[in-house]
């Protein structure tokens, strides 16, 4: 009877252990994959129940190299992810560009103090770079996709952990950084050589969107905004037509339009 007792309270003990140690520093070898609160994984490091107090989105917090103009396909850029909070020492983050629909967009390069997970369509920090003072900041490359993908965005999830030893009390910070494709560059010359205008720019959001040289009508047109969303899409069915955004905020946002197999990015500017 003594030897089982004996046999429980070591099993127990273990248990408690193991729990223990997950509780101290949770996720602090990388976040799981999936948790980056963009619209495909819909979930973050605070509304999967990973860590408590819920997601507080904060613009900036990843910045990089990428030109105003876009991305040119095929290059590397620099990104950074930095996280504020005061009193707070232990950090997390998880990062992926997608497209609308939730696919890994261009390629994600680790750094020493980055890690790779899910074939590589995330990043995330590493047990030894989880520590900070106030503030912390991971950087990485990403390597822009090929020709003709269109806008990018960068979705992140930060914790800001108050390592009480529990998961309550933990602040989450979502982010969003979107880019769009250097069209100069990345869009073929089409053997019609079209020329596609959009005007007045900026405007209030009424736009017209005039081609030329065309031999075909528009395949179609869409308008995300900055976070990557679909704000319009329709066929267009004259080379000459006018596009209405006027019921969005004031802003920028991307036209992406398909022309005889080619893509077309154009920036357009509500004020």
């Amino acid at each position: 009877m003594k030897k089982k007792l004996l046999i429980c309270l070591v099993i127990i003990f273990a248990g408690f252990i193991v729990i223990n140690t997950e509780t101290v520093i949770p996720n602090g070898g990388g976040a799981p994959a999936g948790y980056t609160g963009s619209p495909s994984d819909g979930l973050s490091c605070g509304s999967g129940g990973c860590h408590g107090g819920g997601d507080i989105f904060k613009p900036g917090l990843i910045t990089g190299d990428i030109p105003s103009s876009g991305y040119v396909p095929g290059d590397t850029f620099n990104i950074s992810a930095t996280v504020t909070q005061t009193a707070t020492f232990k950090f997390g983050f998880q990062l992926s560009p997608q497209d609308a629909s939730g696919n890994l967009q261009g390629e994600l390069i680790a750094t020493p103090n980055t890690q790779l997970v899910s074939n590589g369509k995330y990043i995330t920090h590493i047990f030894s770079s989880t520590s900070g003072t106030l503030q912390k900041t991971w950087t990485f490359q990403w390597v822009a996709p090929a020709a003709g993908t269109g806008i990018v965005s960068f979705y992140a999830a930060f914790c800001a952990a108050n390592n009480n030893n529990a998961v309550t009390g933990d602040l989450i910070h979502v982010s969003t950084l979107s880019v769009s494709e250097d069209v100069s560059t990345s869009i073929a010359e089409s053997n019609n050589e079209v020329d596609l205008h959009v005007f007045p720019n900026p405007s209030n959001g009424v736009f017209e969107l005039k081609m030329q040289n065309a031999k075909s009508r528009i395949d179609k047109m869409e308008i995300y905004n900055t976070l990557g969303k679909l704000v319009l899409k329709s066929e267009i069915p004259n080379l000459d037509s006018q596009i209405d955004i006027s019921d969005q905020p004031k802003g920028i946002y991307f036209l992406l339009v398909s022309l005889d197999g080619e893509k077309r990015v154009e920036r357009l500017i509500v004020k």
